[in-house]
């Protein structure tokens, strides 16, 4: 089959073009792959689009499918092509410019009318293949000359495309255009509303023209411009959700047709300005009266102005005959658009020929590409596939019945997940975690990267951070000077809570993430992920994979121990939830009398998080993958690795001079999953020297001479105790023996009391630590007391998996350390450790004698089991708690460990923030 000019003139001008997909080589094919589309007109789209990527992968070339109006042979919901039903590409599609295109990107495409006959294809169902059809293909039809094949959709598994390959399938959608013809009425449409003033929504849906002055109006104030809402109200739609929510698979289907009745206000959560011409899209045909007159008022009454193509269309399609001939216009496309204007205008049948389901979704389609802002309903495909081209393009797009995205399931490379993070200009000794996050981010190319930055936004990591195509959002909170004044009433108890409160810098910085829901770049998201700097990504994640049904607000997962509060460095948010309860959580934030210490939640933003939102919290906890820590157990199934606590250059320093400021921390993280975290973080870290050297001691730890090697450094001689160890504590040393002089009962407030005696920032930069979402942990994580055994080995527990993990990164065995080096080796590192040793083998005498010690840990499991059935039990409780757990949180509320230089703190207070310095 000979090539058509315009494909060859195409295919020598992209030669280097082709190179975005190595293994294709553009010369003439006689073998071809035929294929059928899929039902309903994003389908098609999907459909051609991973066809193409078949054709590619069996080095055929593709023949132009006929498309399928579904407007008519519905049978049971299937679509039976015919004479009545079939579409040519052409009428919707700019055929030339398809074929062009794709055979710059290394792919010929050729005209039904070039393909071989029917005849001469050996028809080959994918459905027996299940979702991954290219090998049997090769394999079995391989010597095929021609083989037509049904609906291709869904039939290359996602875990087979590299990067290269979605970027080729963002190709063939972009090809994808409408033809010149849609495009002039798609042009006139929009002009149309342009000059459309309705004085309501029930006028606009009556298709009521504005008066002659009202372009001039709309030019005025601005409004010249459409919103889109792709609003599913259709008869089959309600079958359709019927029918979706009652698969019995174990996959929790919550959110078809959630938010519909409430569409007005439900849209206003969202950001979409009444002001602004809104286009309302349905298949206004299968409609109940009663339900589009319902979603009307709903438009009405949040004052909306509604446009349908109900309003455009009759007189669009036929003015747009009025621009006379073009490539592929022809008389009898000219007669059926003429004809479809009548029959819109009053005719027998508004579904024939141009006037079909499919041909008007594809202008409702391009319409939404042209929007300023869309939403939908992210159960359709529709919706779900404009969601994810607009984004990919860098236009809002939101949708408005909550839950998932369905499609993102099966097609995990069509959609980023946006993850947010917050930090400043002034917190340099911390940028090498940062760098180490970003990285480890992009590389799972699962993500959309947004900081909400405070500072010099010219500053070097401003810079690199945009370079690595991170969006910098500039926001600073309405509420910054009452939340100044209420912490600098307090600042001098607080400060020895949490060194949080040593700088107003520290402080806005961390309390910047409680602005989540109204930061506007945010607006167009349902969920976003949150996380502290001081984190690295191990594999990609999808939405889905924080399992279903998603949090109802807000969900985070535990710190040390499996008990409330939680903690905020990593965070699950549903922003339109949050939203809605922005001003009463601003209200209970700044009502705090305690200079924002909330009692028995903690101290600033953390506190007041699992302060108003603490049922929720404790109904859905994160699954500690997405929160793993390195003291913990190695994990080969953590998404996400925390450095919650001490910080790579903290256990650097605890190897080189037996300090830790964390207590038994450090010395867990080594025998823990450290090591093997490390190996894996070095990759994202390749230009931190003390990172490097921390995995250079992590080796060490295998090296019978790592005993000797430290106790030639502590002077300590062969069979010689601590005894010998040089005191190098310091001031840590009054704490650590008030915790071996308790009982069995360590509480964790006990433990940081270490941290809070030194309260040292790296470089002892102002502003750094925790407040750029990088500091150590704050008393909020001391509300627990827990035995030194389960201190030592508590492991980690993954609630509800990862969901699909397994195919994203292979299992990997942890590291092994002798425990008989590693005792030797903290003996000499740790004088301490005797100490606390000895503690616990008092408190297991304690035990044994009929002394029993709670077990704290347990009965939290099974508190926060009864908070999450909704049990409230006012006698029992006291804000949250149970009565056992007070003496805890009397420990926790009147933790007085953090030192602070109080003329260092006065001065800093007196101070500008930093921030408003910058602006």
């Amino acid at each position: 089959m000979a090539e058509d000019a315009a494909t060859a003139t195409a295919a020598a001008a992209g030669a280097e073009a082709a190179g975005a997909h190595s293994s294709v080589q553009l010369q003439p094919r006689n073998r071809t792959l035929r294929f059928q589309v899929c039902n309903g007109f994003t389908n098609q789209r999907l459909s051609i689009m991973f066809a193409a990527m078949l054709a590619v992968r069996l080095d055929r070339t593709a023949v132009i499918p006929v498309l399928i109006d579904n407007g008519l042979q519905r049978t049971d919901n299937n679509i039976f092509a015919s004479a009545n039903n079939q579409i040519p590409f052409s009428d919707m599609y700019d055929q030339p410019y398809f074929i062009q295109a794709m055979a710059a990107a290394g792919l010929r495409v050729i005209a039904p009318e070039e393909a071989p006959p029917m005849t001469s294809y050996t028809e080959v169902s994918l459905v027996p293949y299940g979702w991954s059809a290219t090998a049997p293909l090769a394999q079995q039809y391989g010597n095929e000359l021609h083989v037509a094949v049904d609906c291709p959709f869904l039939k290359i598994m996602a875990s087979e495309l590299t990067a290269a390959d979605w970027e080729f399938l963002w190709t063939v959608l972009d090809a994808l255009r409408p033809n010149p013809q849609a495009a002039a009425v798609l042009d006139l449409a929009v002009a149309r509303m342009a000059q459309r003033r309705p004085n309501s929504s029930r006028e606009g849906a009556a298709g009521t023209e504005a008066s002659s002055g009202s372009t001039e109006a709309d030019a005025a104030d601005g409004s010249s411009s459409f919103n889109f809402v792709h609003l599913r109200i259709e008869n089959d739609w309600v079958a359709h959700c019927e029918r979706w929510t009652s698969i019995r698979d174990g996959v929790v289907r919550d959110n078809c047709f959630n938010y519909t009745d409430e569409i007005g206000s439900r849209l206003a959560l969202f950001g979409l300005p009444n002001s602004t011409t809104l286009y309302v899209g349905s298949y206004w045909d299968d409609v109940d009266e009663s339900r589009r007159g319902k979603a009307f008022a709903q438009l009405e009454a949040a004052g909306y102005r509604v446009v349908t193509s109900a309003d455009l269309f009759p007189t669009v399609l036929a003015d747009a005959v009025g621009a006379g001939p073009g490539p592929g216009w022809n008389e009898r496309t000219q007669t059926e658009t003429q004809a479809h204007a009548r029959e819109e205008a009053g005719g027998p049948d508004p579904r024939r020929a141009r006037g079909g389901r499919e041909y008007r979704a594809m202008l409702d389609y391009f319409l939404a590409m042209r929007a300023e802002r869309f939403i939908g309903n992210s159960v359709s495909t529709f919706t779900a596939l404009g969601l994810l081209e607009r984004r990919r393009r860098g236009q809002w797009a939101a949708y408005y019945n909550g839950g998932n995205i369905p499609l993102v399931s099966l097609m995990p490379g069509l959609h980023r997940l946006p993850w947010v993070f917050t930090y400043n200009s002034w917190s340099p000794d911390y940028e090498y975690m940062l760098r180490g996050a970003v990285r480890s981010a992009l590389a799972t190319r699962s993500f959309t990267p947004y900081c909400i930055f405070q500072g010099n936004e010219s500053s070097p990591i401003a810079t690199w951070l945009r370079a690595q195509g991170v969006r910098l959002i500039s926001h600073r909170p309405t509420w910054s000077e009452k939340l100044l004044e209420k912490a600098r009433a307090r600042v001098k108890d607080n400060v020895h809570r949490s060194h949080l409160f040593k700088t107003p810098d520290m402080l806005l910085a961390t309390f910047q993430r409680v602005d989540l829901p109204v930061v506007p770049v945010l607006d167009q998201y349902t969920y976003v992920l949150y996380t502290d700097a001081d984190v690295y990504f191990r594999k990609p994640i999808r939405l889905d994979d924080f399992g279903l049904p998603l949090p109802h607000s807000v969900s985070m997962s535990y710190e040390l121990f499996e008990m409330f509060p939680y903690n905020a460095g990593v965070m699950v948010a549903n922003l339109p939830v949050m939203r809605q309860n922005y001003a009463a959580f601003i209200d209970t934030m700044l009502a705090n009398d305690n200079g924002l210490f909330y009692t028995n939640y903690g101290p600033a933003d953390q506190g007041i998080i699992n302060k108003f939102y603490e049922a929720d919290l404790r109904s859905r906890m994160l699954s500690q993958v997405f929160n793993t820590k390195p003291y913990k157990p190695f994990d080969p199934n953590a998404f996400i690795v925390h450095f919650h606590g001490p910080k790579p250059h903290d256990l650097l320093s605890f190897i080189t001079t037996g300090k830790c400021d964390f207590f038994s921390l450090c010395e867990s993280a080594f025998l823990g999953g450290l090591c093997n975290y490390t190996e894996e973080y070095v990759q994202w870290i390749y230009d931190d020297l003390e990172v490097l050297r921390l995995r250079d001691a992590c080796a060490w730890l295998g090296s019978s001479a790592v005993a000797q090697l430290f106790k030639k450094k502590w002077g300590l001689q062969e069979g010689q105790g601590t005894e010998g160890t040089p005191n190098a504590v310091s001031d840590a040393t009054a704490a650590a023996e008030h915790l071996a002089n308790r009982t069995g009962e360590v509480t964790q407030a006990d433990a940081y009391k270490l941290e809070a005696l030194s309260g040292k920032d790296r470089g002892n930069t102002a502003g750094s630590g925790a407040g750029t979402g990088t500091g150590a942990p704050s008393v909020s994580e001391t509300a627990t007391s827990v035995s030194p055994d389960q201190a030592a080995g508590a492991a980690v527990t993954s609630s509800d998996g990862g969901g699909g993990s397994q195919e994203l990164q292979g299992q990997q065995q942890p590291l092994t350390i002798d425990a008989q080096r590693m005792s030797r080796m903290r003996r000499a590192l740790m004088p301490l450790v005797a100490r606390q040793e000895e503690a616990e083998a008092e408190g297991a005498a304690r035990r044994e004698a009929g002394v029993v010690t709670p077990d704290y840990a347990q009965h939290a499991r099974e508190h926060q089991k009864a908070a999450g059935a909704g049990a409230e039990d006012n006698g029992g409780q006291r804000d949250g708690v149970h009565k056992d757990e007070e003496q805890v949180l009397m420990d926790f509320n009147n933790f007085k460990g953090i030192g602070a230089d109080e003329e260092a703190l006065e001065a800093a207070w007196q101070t500008l923030p930093a921030s408003s310095a910058a602006r």
